[in-house]
């Protein structure tokens, strides 16, 4: 748990600034991958997702990545729906 703290720290911080880094994203959706949190954490990575769209729409790295979170909220920890 403390890993993956500290992980969505580090990217968040990338993400902060540059939000169009794929390599930060593709980190953060292999952590994801890595420990397949609690739903209460994917909901939290949907809020954010929010907040980077809310000053970009067309950042279609966190929209691949929104993508991604709502997959694992279905179940699916590879992306692919079910």
């Amino acid at each position: 748990q403390k890993i993956l703290i500290s992980e969505q720290g580090l990217t968040q911080a990338a993400l902060q600034r540059n939000p169009k880094s794929y390599g930060a994203w593709f980190h953060r959706k292999w952590v994801l991958q890595q420990f397949q949190p609690k739903i209460s954490i994917l909901q939290q990575e949907l809020e954010l997702t929010s907040q980077f769209l809310s000053l970009d729409e067309r950042n279609f790295h966190c929209w691949n990545y929104r993508r991604f979170v709502v997959a694992c909220l279905a179940g699916s920890w590879n992306g692919e729906r079910k």
